[in-house]
């Protein structure tokens, strides 16, 4: 403890200077209520600046109020676009049948004055002719003949042919056209005798 009046250090709590004689009851009591107060004031400082950051709190508050703002924009946005979502209808492009052009309708195409070599008698190789007329609204080409051979007497129907070949028109055939069709048919049959057959368009490609 400092004498106020002649500056000696003595000890904690003397009641007197130890070298002048000084009474420090005087001004024990004045020392403490000077040392309180400076301490209520510092107090008081650290308060505010710990406990009241009046300045912080502010930015704090300004802070939550613009980020609710910007959230309550973006929920209008997604109410907006979730709106214009359900008025929008989805329109279904329309089916339209479309026709095959490359079917032929081989109903179309009709054999007339038919021959064959040796029509009564099954021959090796006999030689197919007929006259072949395009109804159809379209030209045609490759139209493929099916010739099937069976025992003379049989029902073309029910019974399977003892025998089946090809002949084939090359030719473009424009629609209402005819031409005559001539070919020779190699035979697999190896038996002899009296022999039937019958003559199909098979299949035919359209132009």
């Amino acid at each position: 403890m400092k004498c106020p009046k002649c500056d000696y250090n003595n000890l904690e709590h003397s009641e007197f200077c130890q070298d002048c004689g000084y009474r420090f009851q005087q001004i024990t009591q004045g020392e403490r209520t000077r040392k309180q107060a400076l301490m209520a004031g510092m107090e008081r400082e650290i308060d505010d600046i710990i406990f009241t950051p009046k300045t912080k709190s502010n930015r704090t508050v300004a802070i939550l109020v613009i980020m609710g703002f910007i959230g309550f924009l973006v929920l209008l946005v997604f109410i907006a676009a979730s709106t214009s979502s359900d008025n929008t209808t989805t329109e279904t492009p329309a089916t339209t049948e479309t026709t095959d052009i490359t079917t032929v309708d081989l109903t179309c195409l009709v054999l007339s004055e038919e021959a064959m070599t040796g029509n009564t008698t099954y021959i090796p190789n006999p030689t197919y002719e007929a006259t072949l007329y395009n109804g159809c609204s379209y030209p045609v080409t490759n139209v493929m003949l099916r010739v099937n051979f069976y025992k003379n007497g049989a029902t073309t129907t029910d019974e399977m042919p003892l025998d089946t070949q090809y002949v084939t028109a090359t030719e473009l055939l424009g629609a209402g056209d005819s031409t005559r069709v001539k070919g020779t048919i190699e035979t697999n049959a190896d038996t002899s005798g009296e022999f039937m057959y019958s003559v199909t368009v098979y299949t035919a490609e359209r132009l």
